[in-house]
């Protein structure tokens, strides 16, 4: 799990998360049992999308909360790690909307 302090307040990413990656497709983050990867991200070929799901590790880069669409985001660094050839990298949101997710919570 991933955790940073923005605004006051703790969000975390972990398995379950709801991420948007850089070509605007939302999927909740998977467990990953590879040690080069935190996570998996779903595959967009529906037969394949938990068989197949592509290694990834998640690094919480925004400072502040952005509104989107009308709900709560946190900016991503997205590594998508290589097997074999080397590691490509891309920006991704994290929804973070505090009315609707119990993983952001208020720090004192």
């Amino acid at each position: 799990m991933i955790s940073a302090t923005i605004e006051g307040r703790r969000v975390e990413v972990g398995v379950g998360s709801p991420v948007e990656n850089a070509a605007g497709r939302t999927e909740l983050l998977l467990a990953s049992d590879w040690d080069a990867a935190m996570f998996r991200f779903p595959n967009p070929v529906p037969d394949w999308a938990t068989r197949h799901a592509i290694a990834v590790n998640v690094e919480i880069t925004g400072r502040t909360f952005r509104r989107r669409r009308g709900a709560q985001y946190v900016k991503l660094r997205l590594e998508w790690v290589g097997d074999g050839e080397p590691s490509t990298y891309s920006d991704g949101w994290l929804l973070a909307d505090p009315w609707t997710l119990p993983y952001v919570e208020e720090t004192p």
